[in-house]
């Protein structure tokens, strides 16, 4: 497991100074490789500590709702073989739905992701329980 951040470790760092351009090299134009390279500034808003996160009811609702979205997928992840195989003989054809189901999956995060950035929170939420609770009866 260690393995597989090795590489990481040695890839990420903290840009040097030579990496970092000043304010009026971004503003005239001269360097556009190190754009990315700037500290981004904090967004507006209230900033909390673990401790205050855990006392706000919104963290609490925000739990119980990312759960009940997870459960689902989780147990159909899990269960799928079990139920399949009682319709369907061909253990290929059930190893074809699971790796269709997961390669679906990562493109769904993908999709979600974009659409959570781009309609919000609450109605990116909403939708995903008004098609996820009839496909799960």
């Amino acid at each position: 497991m260690f393995l597989m951040f090795l590489p990481g470790m040695f890839i990420l760092r903290p840009p040097t100074t030579e990496e970092v351009c000043s304010q009026e090299d971004i503003l005239s134009g001269d360097s556009f490789e190190s754009v990315e390279l700037l500290p981004r500034s904090k967004p507006p808003g209230p900033d909390y500590s673990l401790r205050d996160m855990l006392r706000t009811p919104k963290f609490y609702v925000l739990y119980l709702i990312i759960m009940t979205l997870s459960l689902t997928l989780l147990t159909t992840t899990e269960l799928y073989k079990f139920i399949g195989i009682e319709a369907i003989n061909d253990d290929k054809f059930l190893n074809l739905v699971g790796a269709a189901g997961s390669i679906a999956n990562a493109f769904g995060r993908i999709t979600w992701g974009l659409i959570l950035d781009r309609i919000g929170t609450r109605a990116t939420y909403t939708i995903a329980f008004f098609i996820q609770g009839p496909l799960t009866i």
